[in-house]
């Protein structure tokens, strides 16, 4: 007759010993396993934030768009719904977008209708830099804005300009603009997706449409220059009277929009914003977006269409960039700092 093991090779007294043992151990062994199931099946990690793109503090970049776009300058266009991003806060791309330098000369356009899942906005940008202070310059709308038929139920138009301190992570830049429902100089800012622009002192009368018949086929030059004051004795020039109430890290922000690289002075904007937080260094660049208020209604929106050339975003050292905001002669307009928003 066969003995099982332990009782084989042990004594009686060993036998109860080693028993006792390997129940207790089983007994920790069970307790433990649902712990250590946890921790060793768990989600993959997240994958890490992507490098920040790196501030530059001098130079810059520019694009005269003579041939395709390099891999560092890229051209999105996003949809209307949901207020151009989904309720998880992501982006929604459109698909249908296009553009082109064909002819030497940025188009960013969709043919289809925001209402209709188009674009209804798109930027270009040289993702490869951010910038904290930028003086940024180019002409808007050399190709002119397409002719919206007669009848048609669309009571918007597409609106032009730069953005300085951009970040799509978190949907915020700074904008200048010409609104060509009337002809109309912008300036604000975007937050998480949420479009600003400053209430100003002056009536609104000063629109490219009282000067030319033709205004949304003709060409212009916009600039538009961002910069944090530092401070009297930082090394930047004395402000002029329409900064006069700056203070130490306040965004300075003054655009100025010509009839021509080095023509006339047509209209000019400049804001002091005193708001919290103040926008980290982000990505320069063009955007237009098909426009209309109340901007929820898609249907008011015409097809995205806009067009650029010679466009630089630069670093300006402090005489320029105050040359750049006071100019000579000119419409002037000053903006109070409480934002309203569209």
């Amino acid at each position: 007759m066969s003995t099982a093991w332990p009782a084989r090779f042990l004594p009686a007294h060993m036998q109860k010993r080693l028993l006792v043992r390997l129940f207790v151990a089983f007994c920790f062994l069970a307790a433990a396993l649902p712990a250590f199931a946890s921790t060793t099946t768990t989600d993959p990690p997240d994958p890490p934030d992507p490098p920040p793109i790196p501030v530059v503090t001098s130079g810059g970049w520019s694009r005269d768009f003579n041939g395709p776009l390099d891999d560092n300058f890229l051209a999105l266009g996003f949809k209307f719904r949901g207020g151009f991003y989904e309720s998880d806060g992501q982006l929604q791309v459109a698909p249908t977008f296009q553009r082109s330098t064909e002819g030497g000369v940025l188009a960013l356009w969709d043919d289809t209708l925001p209402a209709d899942d188009g674009a209804h906005t798109a930027l270009a940008a040289d993702f490869s830099m951010a910038f904290d202070k930028v003086h940024i310059s180019g002409t808007i709308n050399p190709l002119g804005l397409p002719v919206i038929p007669d009848g048609s139920p669309i009571t918007g138009e597409n609106s032009l300009g730069f953005i300085a301190r951009g970040d799509l992570t978190t949907m915020s830049t700074y904008y200048a603009a010409v609104d060509f429902r009337d002809g109309t100089l912008r300036m604000g800012d975007v937050i998480e997706g949420q479009v600003y622009f400053a209430d100003h002192l002056a009536s609104r009368d000063e629109m490219l449409s009282d000067d030319f018949d033709d205004y949304k086929s003709r060409s212009y030059f916009l600039e538009f220059s961002v910069e944090t004051y530092a401070g009297q004795g930082s090394g930047s020039p004395s402000l002029p009277l329409e900064f006069a109430d700056a203070e130490t890290g306040d965004v300075l922000l003054a655009s100025r929009l010509y009839d021509h690289e080095g023509g006339e002075l047509l209209m000019s904007l400049y804001w002091v914003d005193k708001y919290e937080p103040i926008r980290a260094p982000g990505v320069a660049g063009v955007f237009v977006q098909s426009f209309e208020q109340p901007w929820q209604d898609a249907d008011l929106h015409p097809a995205l269409f806009g067009s650029f050339d010679d466009v630089t975003a630069v670093v300006p050292e402090p005489s320029a960039w105050l040359l750049a905001v006071l100019g000579v002669g000119g419409l002037f307009t000053s903006y109070v700092r409480n934002r309203r928003t569209t």
